[in-house]
């Protein structure tokens, strides 16, 4: 069952507002007043490794921006993007949070996921979040337990892997949810991340690639990019690979790959959307 945030406040849910385990940084939104949000899509090199990109980049007024799914009862349902962007009027959609795939399943929702100031599920966990704290204007980014998020009168939340951008600078091997050796930080893949500029505007970007062929960016080449290139001050990265969309206006606007191959260009069902309007 979905509950408010500001239901379980009132039943006492939270006594603290910090837990020794935070790293959380909380800084302001952009003065309101931002036109309506797109992708620019740009192809580039990453200075370090020479290795070309296509990215797609939107800007957007964190006033405007919001976690949406496609099943009003919680992680039910995966649903392609598209339609999900549709149905909440999304003028710009990536995919969101991690997601279990299977089938058959009650719940497809992976770490904390809050949309529209409900809370579908905050079990905590170690993975970096993005939120958003509309009433005061400030995005919530980070390392923070399920007591905090629940404390914080956050209205979106979605939980990620790898803080990667910190301060204008790459964070990828100092933040603690991530094991750099390994596959998931190493292998050339799409990639999908949220972040915030030093203007206090969202970042939504994606980064094309197929595991199948290795292209796309490894994590450390991505939060380089973000850093260097798209000049973020903070990013967390969202679920990649074959989820990584970009969506205008309800159509496809990168190139998904869906099951990981290059071909044929295709959208994976999701549980969560980053929306911007």
């Amino acid at each position: 069952m979905r509950t408010t945030l500001a239901a379980c406040a009132a039943a006492a849910c939270v006594c603290a507002l910090a837990n020794a385990s935070d790293d959380i940084v909380t800084p302001p939104f952009a003065p309101a007043g931002q036109e309506a949000p797109g992708f620019e899509r740009a192809s580039a090199i990453v200075p370090s490794t020479g290795r070309n990109y296509t990215r797609y980049v939107s800007v957007v007024d964190p006033r405007r921006l919001s976690v949406e799914l496609p099943d009003p009862q919680g992680c039910e349902k995966l649903v392609h993007a598209t339609e999900t962007a549709k149905e909440h009027g999304c003028v710009v959609a990536t995919n969101g949070a991690f997601f279990d795939m299977k089938t058959g399943r009650r719940n497809h929702c992976i770490g904390n996921v809050v949309a529209n100031d409900t809370a579908v599920q905050l079990p905590g966990g170690d993975g970096a979040n993005f939120g958003l704290d509309k009433a005061n204007g400030r995005f919530v980014i980070g390392f923070a337990s399920a007591a905090t998020l629940k404390a914080q009168p956050v209205t979106d939340v979605v939980q990620g892997r790898g803080w990667l951008v910190r301060d204008g600078k790459s964070w990828i091997d100092r933040s603690p949810d991530l094991n750099m050796s390994t596959k998931f930080a190493t292998e050339k893949a799409p990639r999908t991340a949220i972040g915030v500029y030093p203007n206090g505007t969202a970042a939504l970007v994606v980064v094309d690639g197929s595991e199948t062929v290795k292209e796309g960016l490894g994590l450390d080449e991505f939060a380089e990019i973000l850093a260097e290139q798209v000049g973020v001050l903070h990013a967390i990265n969202i679920d990649g690979g074959g989820s990584s969309v970009a969506v205008l206006h309800g159509k496809v606007f990168s190139k998904p790959t869906c099951v990981d191959t290059p071909v044929p260009i295709c959208e994976r069902a999701m549980a969560t959307v980053v929306c911007g309007r």
